[in-house]
């Protein structure tokens, strides 16, 4: 195999960056507007009836400052596992807290307040990893939510935000 010379220079600039580099993650690794999407399943125990699953989708607009602090709005559409199916959507501006690791995992609490729909006010609580050293995109998994309405039992997403 013949190994092109700029190709050999590129690869090696490539590691030497890295290598003085290392871990380059803080909370300003995560900064600005991010354009926010996914799905997943939840179950819902209201406060007075039986669980009921849900799937559901989302977009949002999530903006970070840097500083560990976000702020946002989210429309969530869910379709109740019956029958027949019956589905409904929810807005909600979202505030909370971030927190990024050294090596670009991280923590975030945010609180929706409903501004639409028959959903009740959350808390979320997430993990989340950068994809990336400069915070282009990030890919989110919920640990634990509650909601005015109840609790939610369980909420298996996957969520993506990309840095606009």
């Amino acid at each position: 195999m013949k190994l092109r010379p700029m190709a050999i220079i590129v690869a090696l600039m490539s590691v030497s960056v890295w290598s003085s580099t290392g871990y380059a993650f803080s909370n300003q690794t995560l900064v600005g507007t991010y354009a926010c999407s996914g799905r997943g399943i939840e179950v819902l125990t209201p406060t007075a009836g039986s669980p009921v699953q849900s799937d559901y989708t989302y977009v949002a607009i999530a903006k970070y400052d840097g500083g560990g602090h976000e702020s946002g709005k989210l429309t969530i559409t869910f379709n109740e596992n019956s029958s027949p199916p019956t589905g409904f959507s929810c807005t909600y501006t979202q505030t909370g807290t971030y927190t990024v690791n050294p090596d670009g995992t991280g923590s975030s609490t945010v609180q929706g307040t409903t501004v639409s729909g028959p959903c009740g006010n959350t808390t979320e609580v997430e993990s989340f990893v950068l994809d990336d050293a400069i915070g282009t995109s990030a890919t989110f998994i919920p640990t634990s939510d509650t909601t005015t309405g109840g609790v939610i039992d369980s909420n298996v997403a996957l969520d993506t935000c990309e840095r606009q």
